[in-house]
């Protein structure tokens, strides 16, 4: 993160807004920011990626298969919103778009003609329910 520029901003902004890369979330960098600036923070584009038949190669974190962009999309819900200062989180892309100038897949929940990646589609809703649960402080999860 750019500690300069977010510490001459501090005055002016309520929360620190932040679009971290990779799969994992990474408590040290996000417990410092914290600590640091005294704001809470919203990851505000995040997302990870699986290669397809049609395209190797993929924007962002690259995991072999949807399963697996799944389960990495479940432990960063998990694991950032049982931190204290996590107040919001917004997954990048809603649909594929194929950037040609850099031979890169921009992949979202829909590809490019509109049909849903089913089985992460179907993920990320399970996630975000376990989470919407976790906040109501329910007990039962939607399957």
């Amino acid at each position: 993160m750019p500690w300069q520029v977010i510490q001459e901003a501090l005055p002016w902004i309520d929360v620190l807004s932040v679009q971290p890369g990779g799969s994992l979330f990474s408590e040290t960098d996000f417990e410092r920011a914290y600590r640091e600036t005294k704001k809470p923070v919203m990851i505000c584009d995040h997302q990870v990626s699986f290669t397809t038949p049609e395209h190797s190669n993929v924007m962002w974190k690259t995991l072999p298969d949807i399963a697996s962009v799944g389960g990495a999309h479940a432990r960063f819900l998990q694991d950032g919103f049982s931190t204290r200062y996590l107040i919001g989180y917004n997954r990048c892309q809603y649909i594929d778009r194929y950037k040609g100038e850099l031979k890169i897949l921009k992949q979202g929940l829909l590809q490019v003609d509109g049909t849903p990646y089913e089985e992460l589609a179907a993920t990320v809703l399970r996630n975000n329910w376990r989470l919407h649960h976790r906040f109501l402080g329910a007990q039962e999860e939607r399957k």
